[in-house]
């Protein structure tokens, strides 16, 4: 910490005013630091004199003030002697000075972890013991513990200052449209305005109890995993893992190369041991292999071709006890250094427990929806990341939208405001039994923060071998180019 004192004192008159306040900006921003008493202190008297005299004290006047002050006086006589930091060079020392602290901090938890799995240890009110109970203090202390590397990721600033820097990017975008699209859901109409889902951005699929708003997402997941190439995390607190895993696993039954082999196959049937000899053989020799090998077999043959695209990775999550967005964050932001992820899809909220209850279900509702959205912003240190929530609309809302051909509107979901309020995008799906019959669903734009609504639509629905997207045959050709031709980036 002397050192970064010495960022926000002027020693001398060689020390520029204006270099030191922009120290004391930055300096001000970092909540994740932690100051000892004594420095806590010295530091809120520096904040309140450059407040009330809008300029920094000079070290004589900061002697002057704690002259009976020991522990200050010893901390300003060792400033005095260390050299000026200012811009980049301070920020990088406010980085490793957090680091620092987490170096510490993560001792103090190992050791204290380590005591309450094998013998237990008081914290706070509760005597915590055993496995279950190390492994959720150390949780409960990711986020003190987990401070991203931001340099690269500007997260605030005076935006005076970033007009070259957008000048460069506009230019290598504008030659490179693939740079400002996201993660594409494959459904033409969709795709072709809003441009796929992006980092920092949260999308909500609303739908009434049994519409497809899980099955959308798990599409979703599949078409970005497999098609794209983008590595998901798809966190089930539905349904158990084996089943997730085998929904996957019969999607993949439609994949394109599979077309002229096999039709797709019926899930009921893989659930229950029931395909029938050829469908059996199709599903074990190659349904199955293909996914192991994780790479898209060569269009029309059953041999894997070295110059394909490889598979993203499809993570399935089926936590153990109550979730908070706390603990999940905790959780990927992990998982996210052993290998990156792309898109993360949390089925769903309404299941997960709020960090601070406020009693009422909708009120922790808002909560986790709001907390689900700063997990989007500021995942990996400000990085940002897609997520992906389904959302389920009342039966009030469904008869509305009954009475009215199907369609949904922005009040049928105002039951949960801040699903409205934070997410970016808001989709809803109809599908009753008379569009499965037909398998269709029709979808619905109900927000999109940044940019025009796509108009409602229908996609391909066949919930037997529970797949939802454009017709099977329309994804033959399916790429990024599709995006490219229909006029984005003219």
């Amino acid at each position: 910490m002397l050192k970064l004192f010495r960022g926000i004192i002027k020693v001398d008159d060689t020390d520029e005013d204006v270099l030191i306040w922009e120290n004391f900006k930055h300096l001000s921003l970092e909540t994740e630091l932690e100051y000892v008493p004594v420095d806590q202190r010295l530091f809120n008297h520096i904040q309140d004199y450059i407040i009330q005299f809008k300029s920094p004290p000079t070290l004589t006047a900061l002697r002057d003030k704690f002259s009976e002050d020991s522990a200050i006086e010893f901390i300003l006589k060792e400033v005095e002697s260390l050299p000026f930091r200012k811009g980049a060079e301070f920020q990088q020392l406010i980085l490793l000075v957090k680091e620092e602290q987490q170096k510490d901090l993560f001792k103090k938890v190992v050791i204290n972890a380590s005591a309450i799995a094998f013998e237990g240890m008081k914290v706070g009110k509760q005597f915590l013991k055993g496995i279950r109970d190390a492994y959720g203090y150390i949780l409960k202390h990711h986020d003190t513990l987990y401070v991203a590397n931001t340099l690269n990721v500007k997260t605030r600033g005076d935006i005076r200052e970033d007009t070259e820097a957008e000048i460069a990017a506009y230019l290598a975008e504008e030659a490179n449209p693939n740079k400002v699209i996201g993660i594409i859901t494959g459904i033409d109409d969709i795709d072709n305005v809003v441009y796929g889902l992006k980092k920092g951005e949260l999308m909500c699929v609303s739908a009434y109890s049994g519409h497809g708003k899980t099955t959308f997402c798990l599409n979703y997941a599949y078409f970005a995993a497999v098609y794209l190439g983008y590595n998901v995390v798809y966190y089930s607190l539905e349904m158990p893992y084996s089943q997730v895993r085998d929904i996957f696993y019969c999607m993949h039954s439609s994949y394109k190369d599979f077309r002229q082999i096999n039709p797709p196959l019926e899930y009921d049937k893989i659930k229950n041991r029931k395909l029938s000899e050829e469908e059996k053989d199709f599903y074990l020799n190659v349904v199955l292999p293909d996914f192991a090998r994780r790479v898209r077999l060569s269009s029309g043959s059953m041999v894997a071709d070295d110059d394909s695209d490889p598979y993203g990775s499809i993570r399935v999550i089926q936590p153990v006890g109550t979730v908070s967005p706390r603990s999940l964050r905790a959780e990927v932001e992990a998982m996210h250094q052993a290998e990156p992820i792309d898109l993360l899809v949390i089925d769903y909220p309404n299941l997960m427990e709020a960090d601070n209850s406020y009693g009422q279900r909708r009120d922790n509702l808002n909560t986790i929806i709001r907390e689900l959205k700063q997990l989007a912003m500021t995942f990996n240190g400000g990085e940002g990341l897609p997520v992906v929530i389904p959302f389920q609309i009342s039966t009030k809302g469904y008869e509305e939208a009954r009475r009215n051909n199907g369609i949904y509107t922005p009040d049928h979901i105002a039951e949960t405001s801040e699903v409205l309020k934070s997410s970016d995008l808001v989709i809803a799906i109809y599908c009753d039994e008379e569009e499965r019959q037909l398998n269709q669903a029709r979808l619905m734009n109900l927000k999109h923060r940044d940019g025009a609504l796509f108009k409602p639509c229908y996609m391909y629905a066949n919930l037997a071998s529970r797949y939802m997207g454009p017709q099977p045959e329309n994804r033959i050709e399916l790429t990024l180019d599709r995006i490219l031709d229909a006029g984005f980036g003219d």
